[in-house]
């Protein structure tokens, strides 16, 4: 089924168990939003499935109880997700230029280009 839907179908189905979560909460959208710390507007946006932030989603995850539904996209098994996120990166290198600063390369490269 999963293959199935496109983004659109996602943000309804989405919307749909995060409205449904939240009624079973007996919490009211003006709730949900100030719990939150999100606009009003931004849950109702998710609810009906015409797009949100990722933030908004994980802030209304946190209210409702649901961050398990985040720890399913866990990037290694067994690996709490802190502890990847914090693990060493390796540094990034970079190329860098050889440079001479000889005499004679510097009277070369002068010879090379007219003054002006």
């Amino acid at each position: 089924m999963g293959d199935l839907l496109t983004t659109n179908d996602w943000e309804i189905l989405l919307g749909e168990q995060i409205r449904g979560l939240r009624l079973a909460r007996n919490i009211d959208q003006i709730e949900m939003a100030a719990r939150a710390g999100i606009a009003l507007n931004a849950v109702k946006r998710l609810e009906c499935g015409k797009g949100s932030t990722l933030t908004s989603m994980i802030n209304v995850l946190r209210v409702l109880d649901k961050v398990k539904w985040l720890e399913t996209l866990n990037p290694e098994p067994n690996t709490p997700w802190v502890t990847w996120r914090h693990q060493a990166v390796p540094r990034r290198r970079r190329v860098s230029k050889v440079r001479n600063s000889t005499p004679e390369n510097e009277e070369s490269t002068a010879k090379s280009f007219p003054s002006v």
